[in-house]
């Protein structure tokens, strides 16, 4: 269920570059800003959701690092993660994005299981 319609045009940055103003985005902590021009508080959460982010999460899921973590657990969870880094080595830095992927995966299936049972 989409709580919020919106938010595929809020996360996705080129549209949001294009329709919200700067103050707004700077508001949000968008990654394309410089730090300094980031007055936060940050990206406005949901009801229920942790803290506002220190960075909007649009910009954080178009991050490569992100892209590759979520690719690379649709292989992981069929146990071919070695074969789809065709004998590369495995950095932990890929593995410790993977758990915790999974884990935050894992979290939000509860929720969901959660709310439809109420």
């Amino acid at each position: 269920m989409d709580k919020n319609p919106q938010s595929r045009n809020y996360l996705n940055c080129s549209t949001c570059e294009k329709d919200l103003p700067a103050n707004v985005r700077a508001r949000w902590n968008c990654g394309f800003l410089t730090p300094k021009k980031r007055v936060g508080p940050g990206f406005p959460s949901p009801a229920g959701w942790e803290a506002d982010k220190d960075i909007c999460p649009g910009y954080i899921i178009q991050l490569p690092q992100v892209i590759e973590v979520a690719r690379a657990r649709v292989h992981w969870n069929k146990g071919l993660l070695r074969e789809r880094y065709e004998g590369e080595e495995l950095t932990g830095v890929l593995l410790d994005g993977l758990e915790l992927l999974e884990g935050y995966v894992q979290d939000l299936e509860i929720q969901i299981s959660n709310e439809g049972n109420k």
